[in-house]
């Protein structure tokens, strides 16, 4: 058994060791987080993900006892993840253009200019894709790189 924190900016998951008490163990929480504390309950160590992937969307507004995604921050994190990865092909692509200037390859220049504006314009192009996602499983399926 777990007791879930509902927060200002999400929630918390606290196990507490036992015999302590858990008046006791809030208060102390409160000293370390002033002014986050919305609300707390127990919840069975089952009903808590064990994939941390999406963590920080994390919360606890229905009134079963599930965590539940906020699927809003969810797409945000997943979208972040998927720049990470066009950025660093997008540095792979930089150094092609630099190779075809350098030896004066138009053909190779044209492709590589053609290959950085679809990595540029992919968030625009899977947006649809990932107001669709309506379950972390159907956002995780979104890998376009």
């Amino acid at each position: 058994m777990k007791t879930v924190i509902k927060t200002t900016d999400g929630i918390q998951i606290m196990a507490l060791v036992e015999g302590v008490d858990l008046a006791e163990a809030l208060r102390k929480w409160g000293e370390v987080h002033p002014g986050k504390y919305v609300s707390h309950r127990d919840m069975q160590d089952s009903v808590i993900p064990t994939d941390r992937e999406f963590r920080n969307a994390w919360e606890d507004v229905t009134p079963q006892p599930v965590i539940d995604f906020n699927m809003t921050k969810a797409r945000l994190i997943h979208l972040g993840r998927i720049r990470v990865k066009r950025d660093a092909a997008l540095a792979v692509l930089d150094v092609e253009m630099v190779k075809a200037l350098g030896s004066g390859n138009t053909a190779l220049r044209d492709s590589v200019e053609v290959q950085k504006r679809v990595l540029r314009d992919l968030p625009q192009t899977i947006a649809v894709r990932l107001a669709a996602a309506n379950t972390i499983q159907a956002l995780k399926a979104i890998q376009p790189l």
